[in-house]
């Protein structure tokens, strides 16, 4: 935390905006224009608006603002707002390209699994980049600019010896520890005898897990109300396993297969009217239940379709919203904005010819959260009554903008809405405005990583 975030990164900064140690370029091109910094900044202050609060803490103007930042927020700037808000910034391109393979490299770092590949590129790619930033970029071997050398830079160089002594840098990060220490001030009660009452926390917390592990009690312990509930109803189509759970609160959650949860707001039976949204429910189940458009609106009624206005991934995930049931206010973060994985039918175009399907991923607004109670329908192979939960999305055109840096994915317009099954939504994604005018260009901010992404073992496969 400290080498990356309160340091380097930091110091970084100052370079860029000639405010490092009162030097100048020298023989080098890093500065950037102050303007340019200041519109940085002013985007760096708009992004809170469009990136959920799942993501961490609304970033002040890294310009005006820069005092306040923490090393969660200069993690996050760097690591998902620097690359595109630097993009084509600089007079001479080889300083970007120099922070992106930084980015790469701190990335790496954070993985949770490392690979012999992995630890290659950390060690080589610490080496040339600490080489490039003495001989050339900015100490540029002027023993004058010898300040610009400072210990943490030379300290890149040991990374790859630490997480080869050690492990993946998440087992021992600082950040944990921080916490950790976080948590104990928050339980000072003693102030005559604070190191006797953090021990005596400490020891008794300690106690506490182990009792939780050791009788699988760690829910009782944690005084918290149960994420689980009675099944009322659970229903299995073409293996997908649905299940309607009912709590004893004020409103009525569903829960579906014990990984998600929808949310009020809620507008009950009976009141979607709107033609074209009925119309792509049917093209739904249609396909779904391989039946044609007609049949689908023959046994599917507008009384029997409700919609919510939340939907929870359960075990730490996110709650994500759809735009046309949530207000908006002047604070509000942006949770509407998803990222969904669905498996196409590479032959869907060509009739009589065997299906062959794979997962592809897409980002989205979430619009709707659509409900609908289908009674025993012979056409659609159902024996008793199903609760079929779909999504309304309007996906993100991402195809038109390939050369970014690190892969992030830039949009500027949406697909037409469509409805596809709720289970197929995955998580919460940010976005940053790259460009103003009537059709902006934005960048999507994906913190997802590897242990989101789904497999799909096709039957050919397995």
């Amino acid at each position: 935390m400290h080498l990356f975030w309160e340091n380097m990164l930091p110091n970084l900064v100052l370079l860029w905006t000639g405010a490092f140690k009162s030097l100048d370029e020298g023989a080098g091109s890093y500065e950037l224009d102050k303007n340019v910094w200041k519109a940085i900044g002013a985007a760096t202050a708009k992004s809170g608006s469009t990136i959920p609060s799942a993501y961490g803490p609304w970033l002040p103007n890294i310009e005006s603002e820069r005092h306040l930042y923490t090393a969660d927020m200069w993690s996050f700037w760097a690591l998902f707002l620097g690359p595109s808000l630097l993009q084509q910034k600089f007079s001479d391109i080889k300083y970007y390209n120099h922070f992106v393979a930084l980015v790469e490299l701190l990335t790496i770092c954070l993985q949770f699994e490392l690979t012999q590949d992995d630890m290659m590129k950390v060690q080589l790619g610490f080496a040339d980049w600490v080489a490039k930033y003495e001989d050339r970029y900015y100490y540029q071997l002027d023993p004058e600019r010898l300040c610009t050398c400072v210990l943490t830079i030379h300290g890149l160089l040991h990374i790859f010896d630490g997480i080869v002594a050690l492990g993946p840098s998440w087992v021992y990060w600082a950040f944990a520890m921080e916490r950790f220490c976080g948590r104990l001030q928050r339980n000072i009660r003693n102030r005559q005898f604070p190191c006797a009452n953090l021990a005596t926390f400490v020891v008794a917390d300690a106690r506490l897990k182990q009792l939780g592990l050791k009788y699988n009690i760690t829910q009782m312990l944690s005084l918290k109300p149960p994420t689980d509930c009675p099944v009322r109803e659970q229903v299995s189509v073409e293996g997908c396993t649905y299940g309607v759970f009912i709590l004893n609160m004020a409103h009525t959650q569903f829960s579906l297969d014990s990984t998600c949860v929808l949310l009020p707001p809620h507008l009950p039976k009976g009141s979607v009217s709107e033609l074209q949204l009925l119309r792509r429910i049917f093209l739904c189940l249609a396909t779904r239940f391989n039946v044609t458009l007609s049949i689908a609106k023959r046994h599917v009624k507008a009384d029997r379709i409700e919609l919510f206005g939340k939907v929870r991934r359960l075990d730490g995930g996110d709650t994500m919203c759809a735009s046309e049931m949530v207000s908006t206010s002047d604070d509000h973060r942006d949770a509407t904005y998803i990222w969904y994985q669905i498996l196409k039918d590479r032959n869907a175009r060509h009739c009589n010819v065997p299906k062959v399907f794979e997962l592809i991923s897409h980002f989205a607004q979430l619009v709707n959260i659509i409900v609908v109670h289908l009674p025993p329908i012979i056409n659609f192979c159902l024996d008793k009554p199903f609760t079929l939960v779909l999504a309304e999305v309007q996906t993100c055109k991402t195809d038109a903008f390939c050369n970014t840096p690190l892969g992030i994915s830039c949009y500027q317009d949406l697909a037409p809405p469509e409805v596809i099954d709720v289970t197929c939504v995955q998580c919460l994604v940010g976005r940053l405005k790259l460009s103003d005018g009537a059709r902006p260009i934005w960048a999507v901010i994906d913190r997802s990583g590897g242990l989101a992404r789904a497999a799909w073992a096709s039957k050919d496969a397995t």
